[in-house]
C-alpha cells in the first residue's frame, strides 16, 4: 500500500495503480470536494482578470457561504477576499482551487495546490494538447504530476481535477 497525496492506492509490479475497493469511495470523496466545496482558493485572483471576476460573480449568484482566498504574485486581497503569495500560506484546508494563471505558470500553481495538500481543482487556462506538440507536452506533464487516484481531467480548455 502507497500513499501520495494522503491517499492510499496499491501497486502492481510495474507501479501502477491497481483498484481496490476503497477507490469509489475516495473517488466519491474528491468528487464532492469540487462540486460542493467548503473553502475555495482562486489562485490569479485579480480585479483585473476576468475569470476572477466572473468566479467572484458565480460564488456571490450561488450564495456560497465558506471560505474564499485570493492567491497571486503580490498575496494582494482580491474582490474582498483576503490575499496570499501561496496556497502553502493559506490558514487550514481548502478543498478547491480555480487555478487562473497563464499557462507559463500553470505547472508552478499545479505543485503549489499540491503541496498545500489541496486536492481538487480547476484549471482554466488554454494552449494545452488542443494548441499542439508543446501544449500536448504541458499537459502530459500536469497528468504524470496528479496523483494514481486523480487522472480525471475534464474539457478541452478548461479541466476539472478532483486530486
Amino acid at each position: 500500500m502507497n500513499t501520495q497525496s494522503g491517499l492510499e492506492y496499491s501497486t502492481d509490479q510495474d507501479g501502477q495503480h491497481t483498484p481496490s475497493s476503497n477507490d469509489n469511495q475516495t473517488s466519491m470523496a474528491l468528487l464532492k470536494r469540487l462540486l460542493y466545496p467548503r473553502s475555495i482558493a482562486l489562485v490569479g485572483a485579480s480585479e483585473r482578470s476576468p475569470w476572477s471576476r466572473l468566479l467572484h460573480a458565480n460564488i456571490r449568484r450561488v450564495g456560497f457561504e465558506g471560505q474564499v482566498f485570493a492567491i497571486n504574485k503580490t498575496g494582494a486581497a482580491a474582490h474582498g477576499y483576503p490575499g496570499y503569495q501561496s496556497c502553502r500560506d493559506l490558514p487550514g484546508e481548502v478543498d478547491a482551487a480555480y487555478l487562473l494563471v497563464p499557462l507559463d505558470a500553470v505547472l508552478d500553481a499545479f505543485d503549489d495546490a499540491i503541496a498545500a495538500g489541496i486536492r481538487s481543482m480547476v484549471i482554466l487556462t488554454s494552449g494545452f494538447a488542443e494548441s499542439g506538440a508543446e501544449g500536448a507536452q504541458l499537459q502530459q506533464q500536469l497528468v504524470n504530476r496528479a496523483p494514481p487516484l486523480a487522472r480525471c481531467f475534464w474539457g478541452q480548455t478548461a479541466w476539472a481535477l478532483p486530486i
